[in-house]
């Protein structure tokens, strides 16, 4: 009986990555998943739930300015539970990047869910990706804040 729940566990836990990374049915909405936080996810409907901002800026991937409709950092820290010093967010291509809570609480950090009025697409650079509004201080058109801008974001984790 031990060899079978052995099995049965080391096989479930090969697939949970593999689940992670295969496209979603039409009808699935996007999930982010939370580690450290109140909360262990939010699909795409509760990220809209809490309120989204619309402002272009220009990036360092994409030619002319580009409208954003993002969650502001401070809403979504207020929604996953404000804790620790650190955010690590996590692509589906396993890419990590730690973000300083104080980005988000200071909202220079934000969620964007979709860009120029369209759905993020997640073969590009959906479902979620971590944006600044890279025109509104020379800072955050710096390295530091183009190294935190990542796509394909799949999960948070406070520390």
């Amino acid at each position: 009986m031990r060899k079978r729940t052995f099995l049965g566990a080391l096989v479930g836990a090969a697939l949970v990555p593999l689940a992670l990374t295969l496209p979603l049915a039409a009808d699935e909405l996007p999930v982010l998943a939370i580690e450290g936080g109140a909360v262990q996810a939010l699909d795409l409907d509760q990220l809209k739930g809490l309120g989204l901002v619309t402002f272009d800026t220009t990036t360092a991937w994409i030619d002319g300015k580009v409208v954003f409709e993002a969650v502001p950092g401070e809403r979504l820290l207020a929604a996953i539970g404000d804790r620790g010093e650190v955010v690590a967010a996590t692509a589906n291509d396993g890419y990590t990047v730690e973000i300083p809570v104080e980005d988000f609480r200071t909202g220079k950090a934000r969620l964007a869910v979709a860009m120029n009025g369209q759905p993020l697409a997640p073969d590009e650079f959906g479902p979620f990706w971590i944006v600044y509004d890279y025109d509104s201080a020379p800072e955050l058109s710096g390295d530091a804040y183009v190294a935190r801008s990542i796509w394909q974001l799949k999960s948070l984790t406070l520390r």
